[in-house]
């Protein structure tokens, strides 16, 4: 009998199907010749994906493009990011809700392109549920050419904004972070305002190496 490949090498971690690695906290890799390595990660069938280590990616694959030398290079992929504050401040939104870092801001890996084809923000004042604010749809692209850091973000005009209460001032912007080779997806709370704001966005992507 020839038995499936399996590894899972962390706490929580959940791997079945045939050559499947799960190696962080908390992930799920099913499927063929999938790599969940990052924390809260999960893979739930599919062929050769990858979530790249990034923290809490999902991630689906049939296939890829490099005669199976290189996971997740055909894929399509979406994430949680979060954030708050209450200083007034802009809020950075990572997918662990702590400072960016190499594995948590939408990271890209070098000669790699996302198309950002649905990117929704939620903001909610805590302190006053009355204000909110919700950006839908908004879409771009990341690129990084090379090895070094991410030189590309476009993105398309950011939409207008749903918004419940007092919100003049409020934005949101997304930018090119090149020290972690990721999206810097911000959110500015309204003008003068210090109440304690939670911030959440979903990013899918579809994803070329």
């Amino acid at each position: 009998m020839i038995r499936p490949l399996l590894i899972a090498l962390a706490f929580a971690a959940t791997v079945g199907g045939n050559v499947n690695i799960g190696s962080a906290n908390a992930v799920v890799a099913f499927g063929q010749q999938n790599s969940a390595l990052g924390a809260y990660s999960a893979i739930p069938g599919g062929l050769q994906a990858s979530d790249h280590t990034f923290v809490g990616k999902n991630c689906y694959a049939s296939g890829n493009l490099a005669g199976g030398l290189v996971r997740g290079d055909a894929q399509t992929c979406y994430a949680v990011l979060r954030g708050t504050g209450a200083t007034g401040a802009g809020i950075r939104l990572t997918s662990d809700n702590t400072a960016p870092s190499a594995v948590n801001c939408l990271n890209v890996p070098a000669f790699t392109g996302y198309a950002i084809s649905n990117l929704t923000v939620m903001a909610f004042d805590r302190t006053i549920p009355a204000n909110s604010e919700a950006w839908l749809g908004w879409t771009g692209l990341i690129t990084r050419p090379d090895a070094t850091s991410v030189s590309v973000v476009q993105m398309n005009a950011t939409p207008t904004p749903k918004t419940t209460g007092t919100v003049t001032g409020s934005a949101i912007s997304a930018t090119a972070d090149v020290t972690f080779a990721c999206l810097n997806l911000a959110f500015t709370p309204p003008t003068g305002n210090t109440d304690t704001w939670d911030v959440a966005a979903r990013v899918e992507t579809v994803e070329v190496q």
